[in-house]
């Protein structure tokens, strides 16, 4: 296999996990001449190795270091399961290694999007320097109120305990209390006879009574409504079928996020008679018999939910 080019490493895109893997294979003069592109300040990637890689070190340093940053990306975009012991073991790796824990520091600091594996990587190692790179994404989180403060949540899995970090997370936990406080679920949930709630979520999910050549519904939905999340209304219908496939329309309380199936916007409201309209435009019948529904209440106010979804089917 030929030895990998700039430009060819370049257009797999800076860090992802398809560059990491080729470009560990770069000659020096390579190496230098990525080294050599400007910085790019809003890529913690690009910033993570910027800060171990230096080029007026000899071809064999180079090569020896460029390769440890590298690896070191992938380590921070591993698939393992978010609590399992493989992740954390990467996670502990990174920040136990003095030269990447100043990287990741500089990455948290200089940039405003940060994956959240680099955030576990400040949350583990607890520091001064590491909350002083965390804090301005809490600040963000909580100016924002939206889907980073879930994320940052989700740091109580590697935190190290009672640090300045661990105590800053009660923080995001009020922010998230206050939240979901506030939410038009809870006023959403007195469609089904629920009130004074204090939390409240469902997931219905149905399809078409047509069925693909492979026995599965033809379109599928899914609306989710949840109290405790920033994107609090959600309804999502894809087409699984050749020329459909991965065709989706996505709404939420906000407006259209995706309409590939051309359904238009969905008011909270009045989803039955978006669900209605959707079947007509689609050609479709949708199978209210056998839903699949869960939700944090039970018995008639649980069955309410699916029944008012199909009153208009």
């Amino acid at each position: 296999m030929a030895r990998p080019t700039a430009e060819s490493l370049l257009a797999e895109g800076f860090g992802s996990w398809a560059f990491c893997r080729h470009a560990q294979k770069a000659d020096p003069s390579v190496i230098r001449a990525l080294m050599a592109v400007p910085l790019d300040v809003g890529s913690p990637q690009s910033v993570f190795v910027h800060a171990l890689v230096d080029v007026e070190l000899d071809d064999d340093g180079l090569v020896e270091r460029w390769r440890s940053a590298l690896q070191g990306l992938l380590d921070l975009q591993v698939t393992y399961a978010w609590g399992s012991a493989k992740r954390r073991a990467k996670l502990v790796g990174i920040a136990t290694d003095p030269a990447k824990l100043g990287a990741v520091q500089a990455a948290c600091a200089r940039c405003e999007l940060v994956p959240i594996d680099f955030l576990a990587v400040l949350a583990l190692d607890a520091s001064e320097p590491s909350e002083d790179a965390f804090l301005p994404h809490l600040e963000r989180a909580r100016v924002r109120n939206d889907g980073l403060l879930d994320t940052l949540e989700r740091l109580r899995k590697h935190v190290k305990p009672g640090s300045g970090i661990a105590r800053l997370l009660d923080r995001v936990d009020e922010a998230l209390d206050r939240r979901e406080a506030a939410s038009p679920a809870l006023v959403y949930a007195e469609h089904f006879g629920v009130r004074n709630a204090t939390t409240f979520w469902f997931r219905l999910g149905f399809g078409s009574v047509e069925l693909t050549g492979g026995g599965v519904p033809r379109i599928q939905a899914h609306l989710v409504v949840d109290s405790s999340s920033s994107e609090w209304f959600a309804l999502h219908v894809t087409g699984i079928e050749e020329g459909l496939r991965f065709a989706t329309t996505s709404v939420t309380a906000d407006g259209i996020k995706r309409d590939a199936l051309g359904l238009g916007p969905c008011d909270p409201d009045r989803v039955p008679d978006y669900l209605k309209a959707a079947a007509e435009t689609l050609g479709i019948e949708w199978n209210a018999a056998h839903p699949h529904l869960s939700a944090s209440v039970r018995g008639r106010k649980r069955d309410r939910i699916a029944t008012w979804a199909f009153q208009r089917l």
